[in-house]
């Protein structure tokens, strides 16, 4: 068979299983509202969660940067991309996480994929949670440590893993915030496990950063808890692209030789540096929006479970709608496009097997009203549902 053909077949069988991905493509800046196909939808799909990806003041300062600093980096950061930007970037950020450095990465999955591929040896052990991101998974796939998968945030499981392990050094893998079910690890319980194994304890706060804490510091401040490393994300509530991994200043140093994705991609451009040191004093100054976007997720949250909805629990503003079926799930996300949202079916295998859903986030850019009109589509839905 053909390249051609097999991947013919392929796509056949996606398609047969409901799997198939067509993406919406937006003609317009991601915002409360977006533009799909000449239709305006409001949209909860992004993870814009406070609502700065198309915030007047900040495309009118990057516009500026841009005329001042060029488009692109040019090269590595080894080589000759690293520009000023870069540098006080790093510095701002891991001075704001309470760090004493940090390295910056093109993307929140690079720095996941960088991290684990670079930090941990061979004789080493990663304990990972088994609902981690993907970039995570590739991370620990690309590590030349034994990797154990413990249950989702499973305390006893995370504890026999590291207490019966060979290996001198650990490292226990976690997301802040999980973004397909929205709940929030036990980080507490987290790190004294961690401290009583003498295993480093990684945090992704990926869905987090720019939400919770003082100054939008991530859920790991609000509770008080100082992991070894911590990796904050900046596509999400910064409204821009790019992740910080922070720790101690000889891991930064060392994850600058060993980390390929780092080693081995151009810079990110300048601009973005200039724009997220710009969304960094905009994400502290931010109290007003998390509390707006707080209640959003509240009022979302309880109304879909008093209309009947399997809404798994959590105070995140992740709010997933579990449907299981795959088609079914698409026909849910067609019938609120018709109606005038954007909310994206998510499938397997970023979920696991029948649990296919609506994955709802609601931001501070939406309206009271916006929210009571979501609720409003999905109380006229529930009869469809219920076939």
């Amino acid at each position: 068979m053909s390249l051609r053909d097999d991947a013919k077949a392929r796509l056949a069988a996606l398609e047969a299983a409901g799997l198939r991905r067509r993406p919406p493509v937006l003609d317009s800046p991601v915002g409360r509202y977006v533009e799909v196909d000449g239709r305006r939808l409001l949209c909860f799909s992004s993870n814009d969660y406070l609502g700065f990806a198309s915030d007047a003041a900040l495309l009118d300062a990057i516009r500026r940067d841009l005329e001042a600093h060029g488009i692109g980096a040019g090269a590595s950061r080894l080589v000759c991309g690293t520009q000023r930007a870069h540098v006080e970037l790093e510095q701002a950020l891991a001075a704001h996480l309470g760090k004493p450095a940090g390295v910056l990465f093109s993307s929140g999955y690079a720095a996941n994929v960088g991290l684990l591929q670079g930090l941990p040896e061979r004789g080493d052990l990663i304990v990972s949670d088994e609902l981690n991101h993907a970039s995570l998974i590739d991370g620990c796939r690309l590590s030349r440590a034994r990797v154990e998968i413990v249950p989702h945030l499973d305390l006893d499981a995370i504890a026999r893993a590291l207490g019966e392990r060979a290996e001198a050094r650990a490292f226990l893998v976690v997301e802040a915030i999980y973004s397909m079910d929205g709940d929030d690890a036990p980080l507490r319980d987290l790190a004294r496990l961690a401290e009583r194994h003498e295993a480093a304890l990684v945090v992704d706060e990926a869905h987090s950063f720019g939400v919770y804490g003082p100054e939008g510091r991530g859920l790991c401040a609000q509770l008080g808890v100082e992991p070894e490393i911590l990796i904050a994300t900046f596509g999400k509530s910064f409204g821009l692209s790019g992740a910080l991994v922070a720790g101690d200043p000889e891991v930064v140093e060392l994850l600058r030789h060993r980390a390929r994705s780092y080693v081995y991609s151009t810079a990110p451009s300048p601009v973005v540096a200039l724009g997220l040191a710009r969304s960094l004093e905009a994400v502290k100054a931010a109290d007003d929006r998390r509390a707006r976007l707080a209640r959003h997720a509240e009022r979302l949250r309880t109304g879909l479970v008093r209309l009947g909805y399997r809404v798994p629990e959590g105070r995140s503003a992740i709010v997933p709608v579990i449907v299981g079926e795959n088609r079914r799930t698409l026909a849910v996300d067609a019938a609120l496009r018709e109606r005038g949202f954007l909310v994206q079916a998510i499938r397997p295998p970023t979920v696991p097997e029948g649990t296919a859903r609506l994955r709802i986030v609601p931001t501070a850019a939406h309206e009271p009203e916006d929210v009571e009109a979501l609720l409003t589509a999905f109380r006229e839905l529930r009869s469809e549902l219920d076939r």
